[in-house]
């Protein structure tokens, strides 16, 4: 599993290792990698190449609007947890 996401580095490291959740994760891809951000499918592109998993076999869980497209364009399925925020 990895991390993409459109935020700064420092900022998405930080979330990661305050919440203990970093160690679960393969690699973390975020708004500083690619050269175009979301909605561009760039970000889920790269994040698929470095997992050397094809981006038709991806899953992105995703809570924007512009993710959603950027998955979608990136040829990956994805699921909106938009409908969880409370």
């Amino acid at each position: 599993m990895a991390i993409a996401s459109g935020g700064a580095r420092r900022a998405v490291h930080a979330g990661l290792d305050t919440t203990g959740l970093r160690p679960l994760f393969t690699d973390v891809i975020t708004g500083e990698d690619a050269p175009r951000g979301k909605p561009g499918p760039g970000l889920f592109l790269l994040t698929s190449a470095r997992l050397a998993v094809a981006p038709a076999r991806c899953l992105v869980y995703e809570d924007s609007i512009e993710g959603v497209q950027a998955a979608k364009a990136a040829g990956m399925d994805v699921v909106d947890v938009r409908c969880f925020r409370t």
